[in-house]
């Protein structure tokens, strides 16, 4: 079974320049979707 998340804000970060430009308090969002993507990423290829 696939689970995918939406990563809106995630899929704007081209490189580092784009995530400093973030304000604060958008990083706890990013850190989320960071998160959600990472354990969906990994569910579906497995870990070490």
């Amino acid at each position: 079974m696939t689970i995918s998340f939406e990563t809106p804000l995630l899929d704007t970060i081209a490189d580092p320049l784009a995530l400093r430009r973030l304000p604060p308090e958008r990083l706890r969002e990013v850190a989320d979707e960071l998160r959600a993507e990472t354990i969906s990423a990994v569910g579906q290829t497995g870990g070490h």
